[in-house]
């Protein structure tokens, strides 16, 4: 894990904080909407602090090895820097306990396997670098404290905008997603490639697209008449192999043509073409469609409604990801608001990375 990593370049060179008789387990307190009071211990204002000042010396464009005092005395946006990392450590501690405050308030439950990566892994960084972490004041529970709520973050989304949630995206917004973005799709591709290697002629090119469309139209009239929503593109065609064998000396069967029956994603270019693709979403659920796909191979295609739960799932938490993130963040920012906290301004400067040198890699 590159951040534990980061993090620890700074741990194991260091800093010392078992000095004087002054040694406060915790920094600060933060009163959440709730009224419940928490406190920030000094191993999770250590570590944001240590996110912090990781950011401060890229955002000073550093190079190489440089003690950090040097990084300290510069400025971001008009600010020093170590007074800028004090409050982006403060600022992610607060953020860090609502997270885990709406997370607990959902009810919600993280992924088993998500669940057992992030143990297994956290155990394993632990188990490295525990000396160091408990030599600078980094407690087991706070180092999984952080890192859990890393975790519980990013589901956090997803169990604020997802289905039966708080703030759940309404199901006509999902739905356009969904049919903007992926389908379940039956298709056919005709040949035209001629037994004998002779081109196609214009009459006979005339002849494979209107059995194309032939095929698309009695394909329509089967589905209306078995009246079970599903595709008969393949029997549809079987009825004319003795028509397409006439024109490209070939007797082949829907079934032994390129076919499929699966979900399709719009951003799928590695499958299909962006013109087939773009054909396959032009119809509506329900309905057949004809794409002329050159040398005159036509792609004949049924589209489902796509009903499959995990990847009406996936898009879910998709648009969650990609169209509400400002959302979240405002939403966040509007809990925040509804919190208060304070900060020990001797513990802080306790707690201070003076004199630590960071290597950025």
């Amino acid at each position: 894990m590159k951040r534990i990593l980061a993090v620890i370049c700074v741990l194991a060179l260091c800093f010392v904080l078992t000095s004087c008789g002054y040694n406060p387990t915790t920094v600060g307190k933060i009163t959440l909407p709730d009224g419940s009071v928490v406190e920030v211990t000094c191993g999770q204002y250590l570590m944001n602090q240590l996110k912090a000042s990781l950011e401060a010396y890229k955002e000073v464009e550093t190079v190489g090895i440089r003690s950090f005092s040097e990084v300290l005395d510069d400025e971001i946006d008009g600010v020093k820097v170590s007074d800028w990392i004090k409050a982006k450590a403060q600022e992610y501690c607060v953020r860090e306990y609502v997270v885990t405050y709406l997370f607990d308030l959902t009810g919600q439950e993280m992924n088993e396997n998500a669940l057992y990566m992030y143990n297994y892994y956290m155990e394993q960084d632990w188990q490295e670098y525990y000396s160091e972490y408990l030599s600078n004041g980094v407690s087991f529970d706070s180092f999984d404290e952080y890192n859990l709520y890393s975790i519980q973050e990013g589901y956090l989304p997803q169990f604020t905008y997802g289905e039966g949630c708080e703030l759940e995206i309404p199901e006509s917004e999902l739905q356009a997603y969904i049919n903007n973005n992926a389908t379940r799709i039956a298709y056919l591709c005709t040949v035209a490639d001629k037994f004998d290697n002779t081109d196609v002629t214009d009459e006979e090119a005339a002849e494979l697209k209107a059995l194309a469309y032939q095929v698309r139209d009695d394909a329509e009239k089967m589905t209306e008449e078995a009246g079970d929503g599903e595709s008969q593109i393949i029997n549809a065609y079987n009825q004319y192999t003795d028509e397409y064998e006439a024109i490209i000396g070939y007797n082949f069967s829907g079934e032994s043509l390129l076919n499929g029956d699966d979900v399709v994603f719009k951003a799928d270019t590695d499958d299909f073409d962006q013109g087939v693709l773009d054909a396959f979403f032009s119809v509506d659920e329900g309905e057949y469609g004809v794409y002329d796909y050159g040398d005159n191979c036509y792609y004949i295609f049924y589209r489902y409604a796509l009903t499959d739960d995990d990847t009406v799932d996936s898009l879910r938490n998709e648009i969650i990801e990609l169209d509400y993130a400002d959302d979240f963040e405002e939403y966040l920012s509007g809990v925040i608001g509804q919190c208060s906290w304070s900060f020990s301004e001797k513990a802080c400067k306790y707690y201070s990375l003076d004199n630590v040198t960071l290597i950025d890699d």
